[in-house]
């Protein structure tokens, strides 16, 4: 019997008679392809809607906190203060956010907002 091979892809070939085992993969690789595209045209998306939306009232911030990962909106945010390698975040709602990130990660972020470093442990 002659065996017939073609590539399905870099790792995965396919022999005549079809093994179905091997089959299985192929199609489950092929799928996850298929998928992983999709989510990057997803994530282009949304960066091309993050860099182009000019409508800086629906901007958010993402902290993440010990508990979870908040978005918040810019002018929610009222003042930062640094202590060592945290920040705590003040907002309009009298909510402290307390984050593991230094205040010289945010203050590029932040400058575009109109919030401006006063002092070494506040901006």
């Amino acid at each position: 019997m002659i065996s017939i091979q073609f590539t399905v892809s870099f790792f995965s070939k396919l022999l005549k008679p079809i093994n179905i085992e091997e089959l299985k993969a192929a199609v489950g690789w092929a799928q996850k392809k298929c998928i992983n595209k999709k989510q990057n045209l997803q994530l282009e998306n949304l960066a091309h809607l993050l860099q182009h939306n000019q409508n800086k009232s629906e901007h958010r911030l993402a902290l993440t906190t010990l508990k979870e990962t908040r978005f918040v909106k810019m002018n929610q945010v009222i003042y930062g203060e640094s202590s060592n390698n945290y920040t705590t975040f003040y907002l309009e709602s009298k909510e402290k956010l307390l984050v593991s990130k230094p205040i010289c990660e945010y203050e590029n972020l932040l400058k575009d907002y109109g919030f401006v470093r006063c002092h070494q442990s506040f901006w």
